[in-house]
């Protein structure tokens, strides 16, 4: 009897499903913020900004990380700009949440 008690915890084990944490953040909201530009020569883009704050309710100071550009220009400065990543940047937005600001990363 022992051994069928311990086959059906582990069968039920295999069976039920898995809780996967959906918030990589703990304690912390994340919401996308597109920002459309346009550039000099006319062409539009969307910049993927980001913004992250406090999961609590109230006021938070605002800190707004702008990220800089690359040097370079044309199709150099363009390479250079589609090999970045929002997620390479958070980390600073991530530490400014989690000590009790509202952080736009840029």
């Amino acid at each position: 009897m022992p051994r069928l008690a311990c086959v059906l915890s582990l069968l039920s084990l295999l069976i039920a499903p898995v809780k996967a944490n959906t918030n990589p953040l703990p304690g912390l909201l994340r919401k996308p913020l597109p920002v459309s530009i346009s550039l000099p020569d006319g062409r539009q883009v969307t910049l993927e900004g980001m913004v992250i704050r406090p999961d609590q309710p109230g006021r938070f100071p605002l800190a707004v990380l702008v990220h800089g550009t690359p040097g370079g220009a044309g199709q150099e400065f363009f390479a250079e700009i589609g090999r970045r990543s929002l997620a390479g940047l958070m980390s600073p937005a991530v530490a400014f949440a989690q000590r009790g600001y509202v952080a736009v990363s840029l």
